[in-house]
């Protein structure tokens, strides 16, 4: 089953060059403080992971500070710099295919999040 588990790191380190993400994911780049960000995990991201799009892409939280620091399981995944939070990135393969930066509206949120699902192979 290809999508057992959300996240499928095989044999490797925080820095292995090596690492292979097995399945798609949408990576959420927050900032503890970031306002946004707050009133995203209040407003969907509570509900996320009891939806259908959850099932297919799921959200993986990386604080800015780890990203920017290279902290994290995915930090060898291909993908373009990260400015500001919140940023979502669809990754698939450990490569990013698309993304959304910011966050104003749950409706304008899932508007976007419907670009990325029709994104996924």
């Amino acid at each position: 089953m290809r999508r057992l588990l959300a996240v499928i790191i095989m044999g490797c380190g925080l820095a292995h060059a090596n690492c292979v993400v097995a399945e798609e994911q949408l990576l959420f780049i927050y900032g503890p403080e970031c306002g946004a960000c707050q009133r995203f995990m209040r407003e969907v991201e509570i509900n996320y992971s009891k939806t259908q799009e959850a099932q297919r892409l799921p959200i993986v939280r990386v604080t800015f500070d780890d990203w920017q620091a290279r902290q994290h399981p995915l930090s060898q995944c291909a993908v373009n710099p990260v400015f500001g939070t919140p940023t979502f990135i669809l990754l698939q393969a450990c490569r990013e295919t698309d993304r959304i930066t910011g966050y104003a509206t749950d409706e304008l949120f899932w508007i976007s999040h419907r670009r990325l699902m029709n994104r996924l192979d």
